[in-house]
């Protein structure tokens, strides 16, 4: 009987030892369970807020961000962590886990326009790495780099050039030789019989002609029609660039951008192929020339337009006058005319200065046309030579009567938005990056019920930390992040 007494206490504490292990084990498991559940609460919490990405960006600039301000411009965080625990709730209470969310926050995010808008860039540079491929990378990086390196030497060594031989220096000449009394519309001679015969005959001096030209609206010289242009204006003093701006918190290891050439050109190419210019204007918003307004920084089309015509006037002149410098013939004709010209007004001596003013005045009249072929929609080679040149030099001072007539366009040149490219890539990236988030501003608060739309209040990436008790037994601290890209 003791023996029998003795088993059965020892198999009542095995029992007991058996049971002790299935429980916990059981609560083990439902412990991990409610850990699971928890943290895929949070995910589908963070999935879901994301989900409400501002339909207006996506469908015209191909970018994903959540609109924090829903619609008030201000950027409204309680409400943004309460959308998520709206969705963790019906997570944490779908089955016999009793769970409860105790507390929790955001602990970080970021916004489109933080660090200079870095995300931003990085979602437009990955958009177009996906659209280019590798090959077309290279491609464009080759193009405007090269365009841009031989348009910063065009211009170094036309500034170089013209040291000491500008107008200012033709003025000078001219105000000197007329301060000496003597007369400046050629030489005469009193012959013996009284009759008087001019020595040197009146030359036709076109520089007179160019500085009148160069007086008059520079739309009036390079647009045919312009009365076409836009005269749409909006208040950028309130845009994402000129206000002090909302910031993010907390830090993203490893979301920096890379930085590099090929990154910047990625993304420069974005803004040509995504905001609208004066070719290809937009088809809503407060402007139609946004790619001009990244340019020009001013709050019309007109005055835009003009900051990129001038622009390109200078670019064109620029390597007009190199072109010309190097051409034997031409440098010539313009020798043999400046002669003619300082002879005439009794300035031979300033014969030098001369030929470098005509010279600059023959390359702003080609330029001219250059610019106003652009603008047609035509193509302009970034390099001048003998074959594609279009204004001869006797023909210089009749250049507004001859402005369509000796254009013509170069089929192997460069169109419009191809200047665009070298003008971008000649802008600071951070100016670049500020005015595209203006024009966004521009463009999404056109449309109805986007009226406070601001892009600092835009997010694309949320780190939140709950804590949630499970069971009534123990509480777990989940945190999560997500991002668009």
């Amino acid at each position: 009987m003791g023996r029998r007494g003795s088993v059965t206490v020892f198999f009542a504490l095995i029992l007991s030892l058996l049971i002790t292990l299935v429980v916990s084990c059981f609560w083990s498991a439902q412990m991990a369970a409610a850990r699971v559940q928890i943290a895929d609460g949070a995910e589908i919490g963070l999935y879901s807020l994301f989900a409400q990405y501002d339909s207006e960006l996506l469908e015209t600039y191909n970018l994903f961000y959540l609109d924090g301000g829903f619609g008030q411009g201000e950027l409204n965080m309680g409400k943004v962590y309460d959308t998520v625990t709206s969705y963790m709730e019906p997570v944490l209470h779908q089955n016999y886990q009793n769970l409860r969310l105790e507390s929790g926050g955001i602990t970080g995010y970021r916004l489109a326009t933080d660090h200079q808008g870095e995300s931003f860039r990085q979602q437009a540079s990955a958009y177009m790495r996906e659209t280019l491929g590798a090959q077309g990378i290279q491609l464009l990086l080759d193009k405007v780099e090269r365009g841009s390196e031989d348009v910063q030497e065009q211009q170094n060594t036309k500034e170089a050039a013209q040291q000491g031989n500008r107008l200012e220096d033709y003025d000078r000449a001219l105000s000197e030789a007329s301060g000496s009394g003597e007369e400046s519309e050629g030489v005469v001679e009193v012959e013996p019989g009284g009759e008087v015969e001019e020595v040197i005959p009146p030359v036709e001096n076109p520089i007179d002609t160019i500085r009148s030209i160069q007086q008059m609206g520079i739309l009036d010289l390079v647009l045919t029609n312009p009365s076409t242009v836009s005269q749409k204006t909006a208040d950028v003093s309130a845009l994402a660039s000129n206000r002090t701006l909302q910031k993010g918190m907390g830090i993203f290891e490893g979301w920096e951008t890379q930085g590099d050439a090929a990154e910047t050109l990625l993304f420069q190419e974005y803004i040509l192929r995504q905001v609208g210019n004066f070719r290809r204007p937009a088809q809503s918003g407060q402007l139609e020339y946004l790619c001009e307004y990244i340019i020009g920084k001013n709050g019309s089309d007109v005055d835009n337009l003009k900051s990129v015509a001038h622009r390109l006037l200078m670019i064109r002149e620029g390597i007009n006058f190199v072109y010309l410098l190097g051409d034997a013939p031409k440098r010539a004709q313009a020798a043999s005319l400046a002669a003619a010209i300082s002879s005439a007004l009794l300035i031979p001596m300033a014969s030098g200065i001369v030929e470098m003013v005509l010279l600059g005045c023959w390359a702003y009249g080609e330029s001219i046309l250059d610019v106003r072929e652009l603008f047609e929609g035509g193509k302009v080679s970034l390099m001048k030579n003998a074959s594609n040149w279009q204004l001869e030099l006797e023909n210089l001072g009749q250049l507004l009567q001859r402005m369509d007539t000796d254009r013509r366009e170069d089929a192997q040149g460069m169109d419009y938005e191809d200047y665009l490219r070298v003008l971008l890539y000649l802008e600071d990236s951070q100016t670049k990056t500020m005015k595209c988030l203006d024009a966004f501003e521009l463009t999404v608060r056109a449309v109805q019920g986007h009226e406070q739309f601001r892009m600092d209040s835009c997010l694309d990436a949320l780190e939140i930390s709950v804590d949630v008790r499970a069971n009534n037994r123990k509480t777990y601290c989940v945190t999560r992040q997500y991002r668009y890209r």
